[in-house]
């Protein structure tokens, strides 16, 4: 049964059961330190005890008693499961960005539904990645490159928060998104989760990225905000 235990006026221990009546706690003790929390119990109505009343009115009934063999608090409900993403590999693309598009300081928005639905779009879009070239891009210099991974709330074009910090120069920055999942649908993930777990979204982008310019292979950098930055861990092998 399920009882909530209390202490009486007198400091004596008393169950309040699901029926919503008072019982003396006999038997087994029950620790302070469970008072005032629902409990389970194994429990069975005590028989009075035998006495000798003297001569007159009978004395007021106290509570009925309640013999307690067992007592432990009701098992906590399981947290929330995590289902991780399967690992994944993408195969080597030949995709490239148009030679029309490669302009200086162009910005450029690609769609990879090869790789899954958008995270950003709530899985609505394609994964999506952004190409910001330098102002000074030429397509025979190898330029280095960022790979930025957006926060929860936010999407590829977080990216461009590095221009103001490396300068309108040199650098090709690219915004990568990660993909949609299931678990997205309940909200946000638990702190310390990898969204993108098994990922190849960032090496698919610099492959594609390598396809149509060249790039600085010894300067790649992985960078992410919030939910991105643990994206990047993900990204590294």
């Amino acid at each position: 049964m399920r009882a909530v235990a209390v202490r009486d006026d007198e400091g004596r221990v008393e169950l309040i059961t699901e029926d919503g009546l008072r019982h003396r706690a006999l038997g087994t003790a029950i620790p302070a330190s469970l008072l005032g929390r629902e409990l389970w119990l194994t429990a069975r109505p005590a028989a009075p005890p035998p006495t000798r009343r003297p001569a007159g009115p009978p004395p007021a009934a106290g509570p009925p008693g309640l013999l307690v063999t067992r007592v432990q608090p009701p098992p906590q409900p399981a947290p929330p499961r995590f289902e991780p993403l399967p690992p994944r590999t993408y195969a080597a693309t030949d995709r490239r960005i148009p030679e029309s598009e490669l302009r200086p300081g162009a910005q450029i928005e690609i769609e990879l539904p090869e790789l899954g639905r958008s995270a950003a779009s709530r899985g609505e879009q394609p994964i999506r990645m952004l190409v910001a070239l330098p102002r000074n891009y030429r397509r025979e210099t190898a330029h280095p490159v960022i790979v930025h991974f957006h926060g929860g709330l936010g999407g590829p074009r977080g990216a461009l928060r590095w221009r103001p910090i490396v300068g309108p120069d040199n650098v090709i920055l690219v915004g990568a998104d990660y993909d949609h999942h299931e678990n997205e649908r309940r909200g946000l993930l638990p702190l310390g989760t990898c969204r993108d777990q098994g990922s190849r979204i960032a090496r698919h982008a610099l492959q594609i990225l390598g396809n149509s310019t060249r790039i600085d292979t010894g300067t790649i950098i992985l960078a992410g905000y919030s939910s991105g930055a643990y994206s990047v861990t993900d990204n590294l092998t």
